[in-house]
């Protein structure tokens, strides 16, 4: 069995531009072109990758807010700043998708010319991150010119304020999530 993965989401938007996304009709995987090269590119997944995709295709519906399932979304209004987060989101690709694709609907909502615009699922929790060198990441997205990329190497510096954040909060997420549901 395999641990679940953390999920972060760092990226730069207007408070107005953040409702505007939040009521926005929800993407789906159909949406976008470059999965299957993606996952192609090094095996990422057991199993048939275009059947899952397939299976996912309408996997989201209704509007953007109702199909976010972070634990923790945070908007600092002062920085213009929106970060999620999960400390143990899962394990599967299935369940990391429809997430990431309803997230990727941001793209065209921040802040243009902002560094730091990116989303990532790895192990935190379970895997090597003492060096900030790069993990191995479950899945690694930049958005940058009203778009959003699946990358394959990660930025170190947006490694670094992944591992930042959940050096800090980590352990209290953990527990958090702990008393919520009496296991991890």
């Amino acid at each position: 069995m395999s641990e679940p993965s953390s999920f972060f989401l760092h990226v730069h938007i207007t408070e107005e531009k953040l409702e505007q996304f939040f009521v926005s009709p929800v993407k789906n995987i159909t949406d976008y072109s470059d999965w299957l090269a993606w996952f192609n590119e090094e095996k990422r997944v057991c199993g048939d990758p275009c059947k899952m995709l397939h299976q996912l295709k309408g996997c989201n519906s209704g509007n953007s807010r109702d199909n976010i399932y972070a634990e923790h979304i945070h908007y600092d209004k002062e920085k213009q700043l929106l970060t999620m987060d999960s400390i143990f989101l899962s394990e599967s690709f299935s369940v990391f998708l429809p997430l990431i694709v309803c997230l990727r609907g941001l793209e065209s909502y921040i802040t243009p010319a902002t560094p730091n615009n990116f989303l990532i699922i790895y192990p935190y929790w379970w895997g090597d991150t003492s060096q900030s060198l790069s993990p191995e990441t479950d899945i690694y997205l930049e958005f940058a010119d009203g778009s959003s990329q699946l990358r394959s190497k990660t930025s170190a510096e947006n490694i670094a304020i992944a591992n930042a954040f959940f050096d800090e909060h980590g352990e209290t997420l953990a527990e958090e999530l702990y008393d919520k549901q009496g296991f991890i």
